[in-house]
């Protein structure tokens, strides 16, 4: 990993930990009040990270509905990786799809 990618995963790791817990319920919107690529992100959510991230809650994963960490540092983990988490190149999800995501996991912590 080079230093770039060190630094970027140091602010992270920072950022994770000083954001403020959510720790009541949260609410997600109806898929209705959804915009266009925030529905589109919630499947593409379903398809590629659901199986460790259930409904943005833990499980493998950390919960990712419990924190707000800012957009670019999740497309930065999900190109990169973290931990446990792979990586995940643009031949599996284009950085449209992810730009989705991301606006999806945004609608989920609002």
């Amino acid at each position: 990993m080079g230093g770039r990618s060190v630094f970027l995963s140091v602010i992270i790791f920072v950022c994770m930990g000083c954001s403020s817990s959510k720790k009541e319920a949260y609410t997600v919107k109806p898929l209705a009040d959804m915009t266009e690529e925030e529905q589109e992100g919630k499947v593409l959510f379903h398809k590629h990270c659901n199986s460790c991230h259930p409904n943005g809650t833990a499980g493998l994963g950390a919960p990712i509905v419990t924190t707000s960490v800012p957009g670019f540092l999740i497309q930065f983990q999900i190109r990169n990786g973290l931990g446990t988490m792979p990586a995940f190149s643009e031949e599996e999800i284009s950085d449209e799809e992810v730009d989705k995501i991301v606006d999806y996991l945004k609608a989920l912590i609002k």
